[in-house]
């Protein structure tokens, strides 16, 4: 038996992928990640297809649908597809309408599915609390690999106008202090050098009184050398208590924080409790506590009732805040939001085209951020991608490495020269080595 996963969306869901991979493996099945162009089957053998689906935007439902169809399309009658994922848990119906597809697993019980692949279904009935299962999944610790994700956070209790992800991961739930210090210690000792922090809402992480800021101090007491990274943290978390951890040298100068408009009228509108003046100040703190920090953020073109002078407000934030690096959502109505109750009046020429201009805008900002790095050097760690070792840095530049290919440098942490930046790609060369 072999099983193919096609992962879409976040971090954490990427995460979860993995997990499902790890312990399928581990319960005898050859499984393997795959992208949706790569699936495939193979005569006398039973697949297991699993796509684990996103449903952020209307853009995200179409992805997996194909995905879907394509598995649909060459699977034989023996073999299972199984549905999973935040579209999965919010139109269950919908997909299970689809020809071919097996089963439909929501969120809560995903961690479920590789006993209910070797026949253990009664599992799956007996759960009485499935929210409990969140935090199930088995942690991956793979070899070849010189960072590890950290689930430590599930669920977002905001309710932004715009967002369908509540009805998709429930609410705010925070996996125990313990188990996730006791996970940290042990990819340190595996010899990890830096654990990614990742959830739905990683900010709201609270638990029995341990907020994020707390965790952050526990994992950096209770650890040697391990470097941190944190995912999205949104702006209404940046606390006086939280800047003071960040500026530790264990926490990786690496900070995404969510902007969505740069119009306080319509951040009203998104339900967003900030205004952009404070966003603005954050983003300032953020430099004047870390030194050369890469400063990502999110931001929604075409939100409806967005005027040309809304978009220019935006537009001019992020030029303004030199983003190191920007992503880009074209708004899409979602059901069971707010948002649906204002009037879409934003055309959808309109949408395409201020989208393009952030688009093209990030991509000046990201080329510009990296080359403020040209012949310096900066310590990285390595992960093979297909032929080439890629380094990454404290503060997240990609940077493809052009000597040393013939040495393994997994779990490995070097300085590295940046002597290449192309608007595409930064290369670089290991300090030391002819």
């Amino acid at each position: 038996m072999k099983a193919q996963i096609v992962n879409f969306g976040c971090k954490l869901n990427q995460y979860e992928g993995e997990s499902l991979k790890e312990a399928l493996i581990e319960n005898g099945i050859e499984a393997k990640i795959v992208h949706p162009s790569k699936l495939y089957h193979l005569d006398g053998e039973k697949t297991i297809y699993i796509i684990n689906t996103c449903t952020v935007t209307s853009k995200s439902d179409r992805k997996a649908r194909n995905a879907i169809y394509k598995a649909a399309t060459i699977k034989k009658d023996k073999d299972l597809l199984i549905i999973t994922g935040c579209y999965a848990q919010t139109d269950r119906e919908e997909l299970a309408k689809i020809k071919g597809v097996d089963l439909v697993i929501g969120n809560f019980e995903k961690s479920l599915i590789p006993q209910i692949v070797i026949g253990n279904d009664e599992i799956y009935n007996d759960v009485k609390e499935k929210s409990k299962l969140v935090f199930k999944f088995r942690d991956p610790i793979r070899l070849d690999r010189s960072r590890a994700y950290v689930k430590v956070q599930d669920g977002c209790d905001m309710h932004c106008s715009y967002c369908k992800i509540p009805l998709a991961r429930g609410r705010s739930m925070s996996r125990p202090a313990e188990d996730v210090i006791s996970y940290i210690k042990k990819i340190e000792d595996y010899g990890y050098h830096e654990a990614v922090l990742t959830g739905i809402n990683l900010g709201s992480y609270k638990y029995n009184g341990i907020t994020l800021t707390k965790l952050l101090e526990i994992i950096i007491d209770s650890t040697h050398s391990i470097g941190i990274r944190l995912s999205s943290i949104e702006p209404m978390y940046f606390k006086s208590g939280l800047f003071d951890i960040l500026s530790s040298d264990r926490i990786m100068p690496h900070f995404h924080v969510p902007m969505q408009s740069g119009s306080d009228k319509i951040l009203k509108l998104m339900r967003r409790p900030y205004n952009i003046q404070s966003f603005i100040d954050i983003v300032d703190k953020l430099r004047k506590i870390r030194e050369s920090p890469h400063i990502a953020t999110d931001v929604i073109a075409g939100f409806p009732s967005e005027k040309r002078e809304d978009f220019e407000d935006s537009y001019m934030v992020i030029k303004n805040l030199e983003f190191s690096s920007i992503h880009v959502f074209t708004y899409s109505p979602r059901r069971g939001t707010e948002a649906l109750k204002i009037k879409d009046d934003v055309s959808f020429e309109e949408k395409a085209e201020r989208s393009h201009r952030l688009i093209e805008l990030g991509r000046s900002l990201n080329y510009q951020f990296r080359l403020k790095f040209l012949n310096k050097c900066r310590e990285a760690i390595f992960e093979k991608h297909g032929n080439k070792w890629i380094g990454v840095t404290d503060n997240y530049i990609k940077v493809t490495l052009v000597n040393g290919e013939e040495q393994s440098m997994s779990k490995k942490k070097l300085p590295i020269l940046i002597t290449r930046v192309t608007p595409r790609e930064t290369s670089g060369k290991l300090v030391g080595l002819e």
